[in-house]
């Protein structure tokens, strides 16, 4: 999974809403405090320290909250930023909670199907499957892939991710018939979508290869990790 392309993505669109939310809606003094947070989170994170970084998160999410009320749009960019730091961090446990607000506060404020909802799905669904909580994990991954297939199309890379996302979920936990068709669609959309030297296609061709590995296709395996150390190197 693409884990830092999403997690950048997240904190680039998070951040710039909060920033734009304080400077609107809030006091001077909120303004510079969020303003400060923000960019202390950008600088450890950009150094590695990312377990540093959970604590002005935490802030900024409380001040926000305080601000903008515990349904606002914003909270939900900074309960993001909050949830997918401490994942990063190999805290999951913790960023249960803000990952699961953010959907709640998402189905009400852009509604059930927006794609920013699906992605929120997304986040709590990987959450989800690192904690054990596998029929959890299933419903919200299943969730977001019918929301993009919905709106974003079948052949869209987002919906590429969110049935890699699925797929890894039933390969974790054995169900394999599940997984392969999954691997498939999104290695085939990536391919479609992408210069063929992409990360993305490499962890394609990588979960496929494992996949086939672990059910004793070591034939059609051998290919598949060899191409994808091939674009990884």
């Amino acid at each position: 999974m693409p884990m830092r392309r999403r997690w950048w993505t997240a904190v680039a669109v998070g951040c710039a809403a909060l920033v734009l939310a304080a400077s609107v809606r809030a006091g001077d003094e909120e303004l510079q405090e969020v303003t400060r947070l923000v960019q202390q989170i950008s600088e450890l994170r950009e150094q590695g320290r990312t377990e540093e970084a959970i604590e002005p998160a935490k802030r900024a999410a409380e001040l926000v909250e305080k601000a903008l009320g515990p349904q606002s749009h914003e909270l939900a960019s900074a309960l993001t930023q909050l949830g997918l730091l401490c994942q990063d961090a190999g805290r999951p446990e913790e960023a249960l909670g803000p990952l699961t607000r953010v959907v709640s506060i998402l189905d009400k404020a852009v509604g059930p199907q927006d794609p920013e909802t699906a992605t929120a799905l997304g986040n709590l669904g990987s959450v989800q499957r690192e904690l054990g909580a596998y029929a959890d994990a299933e419903a919200s991954l299943k969730r977001c892939l019918a929301i993009r297939e919905k709106v974003l199309g079948p052949d869209d890379l987002d919906t590429a991710e969110a049935l890699n996302n699925l797929g890894l979920l039933y390969h974790t936990i054995g169900r394999h018939a599940e997984a392969e068709p999954l691997y498939d669609r999104a290695l085939a959309i990536r391919r479609k979508s992408l210069p063929p030297e992409d990360a993305l296609i490499a962890i394609s061709l990588n979960n496929l290869a494992g996949l086939y590995q672990e059910t004793g296709r070591y034939e059609e395996a051998e290919p598949l990790f060899l191409r994808s150390l091939g674009i990884s190197a």
